[in-house]
């Protein structure tokens, strides 16, 4: 998936407007409804879904501001290496398929596959890049310090797509 919106709503008072950043998925039927704005997007790069909405980086100035909702799927740990190649294959078949595809690029989804590799090293990348902005910021609790520097290491539960 890429990018989450921004978007903003007004107060009942219209006197002060809110915002928040949604997965595109949730927020995609609002802004084409008209019923929320969508002052920008939080990825790099601008999804199929809205090409014309700006990004975080364009509508704001934030150079290089690229925060993105993405999922995947997890095993627990020390799985067969098989299963786990297995599993990422067809996930990855199913995922591809052109009315699935479809149906997710409609809903505002970006579907990119990845071999366990590939999503192994994503995975480790985002922590990294989420645990030096949470110490850069100060806001890291111990556990939260804890848990993404965890996500880095290299024994984490079977990266399956």
């Amino acid at each position: 998936m890429r990018g989450q919106v921004l978007y903003a709503r007004p107060s009942r008072d219209r006197r002060h407007v809110d915002f928040y950043f949604s997965g595109f998925p949730a927020a995609i039927p609002h802004v084409k409804a008209h019923n929320v704005k969508m002052p920008a997007m939080s990825s790099v790069k601008r999804t199929s879904a809205a090409p014309d909405g700006p990004t975080v980086a364009v509508a704001a100035g934030v150079k290089d501001f690229d925060s993105t909702l993405w999922m995947g799927y997890f095993a627990p740990k020390d799985p067969p290496q098989p299963i786990i190649d297995k599993l990422n294959k067809t996930i990855n078949a199913v995922i591809t398929q052109p009315d699935i595809k479809a149906k997710l690029a409609t809903a505002g989804a970006e579907v990119t596959p990845m071999s366990v590799a590939q999503f192994s090293d994503f995975v480790h990348n985002e922590s990294s890049k989420y645990l030096r902005v949470i110490k850069e910021v100060g806001a890291a609790s111990d556990q939260v310090t804890q848990r993404a520097e965890m996500a880095r290491e290299p024994d984490l539960p079977g990266f399956l797509a």
